[in-house]
C-alpha cells in the first residue's frame, strides 16, 4: 500500500492504494493529520475510490472519521474490504 499527502492551510488532500491482509470492517489507519470536529463549522472530510476490484458494480466513497487519523470505505452505509481486494482513493479533509 501506499499513500501520499499535501497540506495547504487548514485542508489536507491524500491519494492512495492499499490491498487488504484479512477483511478489514473498521477504520484504514495513516492519516497524517487528526481531522477536525465536525461542530467546528466545517466538514470533516470525505473522497472518492477510483478503482476497486472487490465488486466492479458498486460506487465506493471514502469518509474520514470525526477527530481522528482514520478513515473507512462506504458503500451504501456500510464499511468493508476483504482479503486480498486492491483499492485506490482520494480523500481531503480539514484539521485544526
Amino acid at each position: 500500500s501506499q499513500r501520499t499527502y499535501v497540506r495547504i492551510g487548514d485542508y489536507v488532500f491524500c491519494i492512495g492504494w492499499c490491498t487488504a491482509v484479512g477483511t478489514n470492517s473498521g477504520a484504514m489507519t495513516g492519516l497524517p493529520f487528526v481531522s477536525r470536529l465536525t461542530g467546528s463549522g466545517k466538514a470533516r472530510g470525505c473522497g472518492s475510490v477510483g478503482y476497486q476490484n472487490q465488486d466492479s458494480s458498486e460506487t465506493w466513497q471514502t469518509m474520514v472519521s470525526e477527530n481522528a487519523a482514520t478513515f473507512n470505505f462506504r458503500f451504501n452505509g456500510a464499511v468493508y474490504l476483504v482479503n486480498g481486494e486492491e483499492v485506490h482513493f482520494n480523500l481531503y479533509y480539514c484539521v485544526e
